[in-house]
């Protein structure tokens, strides 16, 4: 199948994915090279999202946004979420799709064209950091985020094939319902993302940095904190906004550990985090902000609750800004 959007991986990642490939502990964020595919849990207990039908060419690069409708009879509140990939997934972003913005698979960078022509960020669900291939979200008791009955995903999936042969990619992610008499009252959490997309550029064989806050624009608890960056990242941090004091760091763009907080961080309105991203460039092109494995990013995304449309996606056209 021949696609606008499959590209050719540029040396650098290629070379760095390629000595990254055959991690396989779940605990450093690797994966097999054939996936051991895991059970679905059952149509009332939770869902399973598959992505298995894409094959890759060798040095292949491909992102699209695909509509699915699950088969759950009744809605539940997810308090597990499993994600299991081979070596192929980059990253899978799901959200719960309203019936309509998306009715068939396209091209997309991150999200359907027409969310990003109406600036309408459907409500996101999970969001995996780069290459990563196992991971296990468990919520804390009383947490969980909801779904309604048959309810409809926008599975967007960005797959990279840096293995030296011919890749099907196999992406499985399930979503386990809380026990019906174990909802009432429960907590729903939403997912925020928090970037800059404008404000820097990594020139050629060179270094480059930003730090940016952003302020949240209601109270809310976070849980997690994930970092998003591509192979020129050399260091990620995430500190509270007002006290400096760290709350996550990392200097590993390539399966990226996530952060949980224990106790649960509360932030009143007007609090919030500031982010530090750090890349050294040894191509001889000035990189910036792009959807490519080419191209570089400054993400940093988690749970927080009570979930809030307000904080889908915070960045400098919301109220952050450049230190």
């Amino acid at each position: 199948m021949s696609h606008p959007l499959r590209r050719p991986l540029s040396l650098l990642p290629f070379a760095l994915l390629a000595a990254c490939a055959g991690n396989t502990d779940p605990a450093a964020g690797g994966s097999d090279s054939s996936a051991e595919v895991w059970p679905p849990p059952a149509p009332e207990h939770g869902i399973q999202l598959v992505i298995d039908d894409v094959t890759l060419g060798v040095g292949e690069e491909l992102e699209m946004c695909r509509p699915v409708q699950a088969d759950n009879p009744e809605g539940g509140m997810v308090t597990r979420i499993e994600l299991y990939a081979n070596d192929g997934l980059h990253h899978t972003f799901i959200t719960k799709g309203d019936e309509g913005i998306l009715t068939q698979e396209e091209a997309c960078f991150g999200l359907p064209e027409a969310a990003m022509e109406g600036y309408s960020i459907p409500e996101p669900l999970y969001a995996s950091s780069t290459q990563v291939g196992r991971e296990t979200v468990e919520f804390p008791e009383g947490v969980g985020v909801s779904v309604e009955a048959a309810q409809n995903f926008i599975i967007n999936y960005h797959l990279t094939n840096y293995t030296g042969d011919v890749l099907d990619a196999e992406v499985y992610l399930n979503l386990h319902f809380a026990d019906e008499d174990e909802t009432a009252g429960m907590e729903t959490a939403g997912l925020y993302v928090m970037g800059n997309i404008t404000d820097w550029t990594v020139p050629a064989g060179g270094t480059g940095e930003i730090t940016f806050s952003c302020p949240f624009p209601e109270a809310v608890d976070v849980f997690s904190l994930t970092p998003h960056m591509h192979a020129m990242g050399t260091g990620f941090k995430a500190t509270d906004l007002d006290s400096g004091e760290v709350l996550m760091e990392s200097d590993d763009w390539n399966s990226p550990t996530s952060t949980y907080l224990e106790p649960v961080r509360h932030f009143e309105e007007g609090e919030g985090m500031t982010v530090t991203c750090e890349w050294a460039n040894t191509t001889d092109q000035d990189a910036e902000f792009g959807g490519t494995s080419n191209d570089e990013m400054c993400f940093l995304f988690g749970y927080h609750w009570p979930a809030a449309s307000s904080m889908r996606f915070l960045s400098e056209y919301t109220g952050c800004t450049v230190q």
